[in-house]
């Protein structure tokens, strides 16, 4: 990653305003049809940058926009077509993508020999990304009939019967980043052992990448340091 120090900004940097400004912007857009397509592609728009802000080929980031623009015409045509299986085609597709960009993300962050902007930035992308993909992760599950179903919302339906079919991205992103902070308010709660599973792995994975990525770069700092 030395060609992104100096004073060329990260390319990181954009992808982790990017994923700021959905988070902050997801709410509001999603109340309507035509604000949760806007949402769809600017995540698809994220995920294109994340893979231009790495390292990997430039065949494999062509592709990468290839199919973030399938992934938005997946959503498109699942919003506006009421059609179930394109919006689990689309989520499907979502998880493989979402998990191909957090690894050259991470590659990239852990083939760098040295601490600055551009790392940093990187592994707070990635970060991020991994409450994305589960999220993802648990919008297919919710979307199949499951039973017992993936996830109990009674204290969000305030105990009136959920609509089937799922719930919105929006709760699972909220009960992904939860997870993965270890937080757990309980307000919407895995039921099914696969959705509990993940849930699992989720909160175990966010506290390791915490503790091994921190040690990481706090070695890579201090042995790069010429004063120590």
């Amino acid at each position: 990653m030395s060609r992104y120090h100096g004073a060329v900004p990260s390319p990181f940097l954009r992808v982790l305003l990017l994923q700021l400004a959905l988070f902050v912007a997801g709410p509001l857009l999603s109340s309507a049809r035509v604000g949760a397509v806007l949402a769809d592609a600017g995540v698809c728009l994220m995920l294109a940058f994340a893979y231009q802000a790495s390292d990997c080929r430039p065949a494999t980031k062509r592709v990468a926009w290839a199919v973030a623009f399938v992934l938005f015409a997946a959503y498109a045509g699942a919003a506006w077509g009421r059609v179930d299986t394109a919006g689990l085609v689309a989520t499907l597709l979502s998880v493989v993508f979402v998990a191909g960009a957090g690894i050259v993300v991470l590659r990239t962050v852990l083939r760098s020999t040295r601490v600055d902007r551009a790392e940093v930035y990187g592994a707070v992308c990635f970060y991020l990304m991994l409450g994305i993909w589960w999220a993802t992760a648990y919008a297919f599950f919710d979307r199949l009939d499951l039973q017992p179903a993936a996830f109990s919302r009674d204290l969000i339906s305030a105990g009136e019967p959920y609509p089937a079919g799922g719930g919105a991205f929006g709760e699972l992103l909220y009960f992904s980043y939860v997870t993965l902070t270890t937080v757990g308010y309980g307000d919407l709660v895995p039921t099914h052992p696969i959705t509990r599973n993940l849930a699992v792995f989720e909160a175990i994975t966010g506290q390791l990448y915490i503790a091994i990525l921190l040690a990481r770069l706090v070695s890579l700092r201090t042995g790069n340091n010429p004063q120590r």
